[in-house]
């Protein structure tokens, strides 16, 4: 069970920062203007998001012309960042595997537009419910 932790007084967090919080936005976001995102058979999403997401987040030290000098296509576990968010967005129940593809909750639907609340269970998750053994 996750802790429960105060939400933080208004939207005044300096939120720009917070990385996880700016991918997953752009994830549901994508997802809301593209539709569900596909998977590959052990569950992984497909290199078309893949390669889309490794641009759109800009992570640092992952770097889109590093991860292609590395690899002729990008897999999720090529971008470990996607890796850690895919598991954090299916962990807060903010997005669910069905019939072959990635698709998104009520729960981020709402959180969408609550950017604090957002941030606030996306790190919850990943500091506490999330397994950091591997």
């Amino acid at each position: 069970m996750p802790r429960r932790s105060r939400s933080p007084p208004g939207n005044d967090l300096p939120l720009s920062h917070a990385l996880i919080l700016k991918a997953a936005l752009l994830t549901i976001g994508y997802i809301e203007e593209n539709g569900p995102i596909g998977l590959t058979p052990t569950k992984a999403l497909k290199r078309y998001f893949v390669a889309w997401a490794a641009e759109a987040f800009e992570w640092p030290g992952y770097m889109v012309e590093d991860l292609y000098a590395v690899n002729k296509v990008l897999n999720e576990h090529d971008f470990p960042p996607l890796v850690i968010l895919h598991e954090v967005l299916l962990s807060a129940k903010l997005a669910r595997h069905f019939k072959g593809t990635l698709r998104l909750t009520d729960l981020a639907r709402k959180l969408q537009l609550e950017p604090a609340r957002l941030w606030m269970l996306l790190t919850t998750h990943l500091l506490f419910v999330v397994d950091h053994s591997p």
